[in-house]
């Protein structure tokens, strides 16, 4: 198999430029909202751009920062997982298995 540093390298070339292209044009049209000489406009420009930077900073940067270091951490999948539950009725004490939901 790949390792995680190579899918993530993969991911970010394959997405990354679409995801900095609509930042860009995004940041474009929140400058020249800035440059309006009504309150509103130049106000939910500031706004835009302010967003578009941190979610930009968000899915470039900090996300697969995390992806990657979270690769040490065990899977956690509940796809066929099985709990006991104690079922205790008076004296008498059962186990029972109790399916979980299958994650698709």
């Amino acid at each position: 198999g790949t390792s995680e540093l190579t899918r993530l390298r993969e991911a970010l070339v394959t997405v990354g430029p679409s995801v900095v292209g609509a930042a860009v044009t995004s940041g474009g049209a929140a400058l020249f909202l800035m440059q309006g000489t009504v309150i509103f406009f130049s106000t939910f420009g500031s706004f835009v751009l302010v967003t578009t930077a941190a979610s930009l900073f968000a899915a470039v940067v900090a996300f697969p920062t995390l992806a990657f270091a979270a690769r040490a951490l065990p899977p956690c999948s509940m796809a066929g997982a099985a709990a006991k539950v104690r079922v205790t009725e008076g004296a008498a004490e059962e186990e029972v298995g109790v399916e979980m939901m299958r994650l698709e």
